[in-house]
């Protein structure tokens, strides 16, 4: 399969819809303890620090894009009837 199909599926997927897998992803990633979101991060010691804004923001464009690359690939494959 060309992989401009693949990036066809992934120019589809809904802003919105990535928005929230990517916000569930973060949820799940707070909740289990490996961080509070993109604006903190835990010593390992029980104690959490502030991180910058500027790297929150980057953290969270990079958690919708992975999210976009997770729908796109997940419709391709319902498309194509695939099994993975």
């Amino acid at each position: 399969m060309p992989s401009a199909r693949l990036d066809e599926e992934i120019r589809k997927v809904n802003d919105q819809e990535a928005t929230a897998v990517a916000v569930d992803y973060m949820h799940q990633a707070e909740w289990t303890g490996r961080s509070r979101g993109p604006a903190a991060i835990r010593n390992g010691r029980g104690k959490w620090y502030v991180v910058d804004p500027v790297f929150a923001e980057k953290a969270k464009q990079d958690t919708i894009a992975a999210a976009k690359f997770y729908l796109g690939c997940r419709n391709l494959l319902a498309a194509e009837n695939c099994q993975a």
